[in-house]
């Protein structure tokens, strides 16, 4: 913890509890689950330094600090929430000392998260070109919604991504790939 108790330290940002908190795992496990999801990005979908990653439902930025280590300033990482603070936050901590980190607000409207939001899932198209990134993560995102919108968010990500590239979906670790067929992954595959 920072020296301000309303804070969480975390490798050089000062991170608001109550937005740590939204994001999920809280302060004991924040560093764990970073470092599991960096382990599954490698295992699963490597990322490479110029590639354009995009996070659905990135909360206060957990993966894209780390991925600051990861991306060159060829990169791009892209992510969006639903939670107008968390993406403030991360407007002012992360994209101010990474210009190649951006991050968006979508007003959609959840029954958890985001009750009086303007707009419903499926009534979104993400503001990013067609066949302009090379890997989607998002970790219990889908678990927030119902079949139909988690349906519109698939064909957008077909719509956003390059060829052949990958969509990883946590939990129960999803790889998805361009024809959105889905193949479950256990955490105890092998990789050939």
């Amino acid at each position: 913890m920072g020296a301000n108790s309303k804070l969480f330290s975390y490798k050089g940002y000062d991170i608001p509890l109550p937005l740590v908190n939204l994001t999920g795992g809280g302060t004991n496990t924040w560093d764990m689950i970073s470092e599991v999801h960096m382990q599954e990005y490698a295992a699963y979908c490597p990322i490479e330094p110029d590639h354009v990653v995009l996070e659905p439902g990135c909360g206060v930025g957990r993966d894209a600090i780390s991925l600051t280590k990861v991306l060159s300033n060829k990169g791009q990482y892209i992510g969006f929430d639903i939670i107008k603070p968390s993406i403030e936050w991360c407007e002012a901590n992360i994209t101010s000392r990474y210009a190649n980190f951006t991050f968006f607000y979508l007003d959609i409207q959840s029954q958890i998260h985001n009750p009086a939001g303007k707009r419903k899932t499926t009534q979104l198209q993400l503001p990013i070109k067609n066949r302009s990134v090379d890997r989607i993560v998002l970790h219990s995102v889908f678990t927030h919604m119902f079949e139909d919108d988690i349906t519109h968010y698939l064909r957008e990500f077909r719509r956003i991504e390059e060829h052949n590239h990958r969509v990883v979906a946590h939990p129960a670790l999803l790889l998805l790939n361009r024809n959105l067929s889905v193949r479950r992954i256990s955490r105890h595959t092998k990789r050939a």
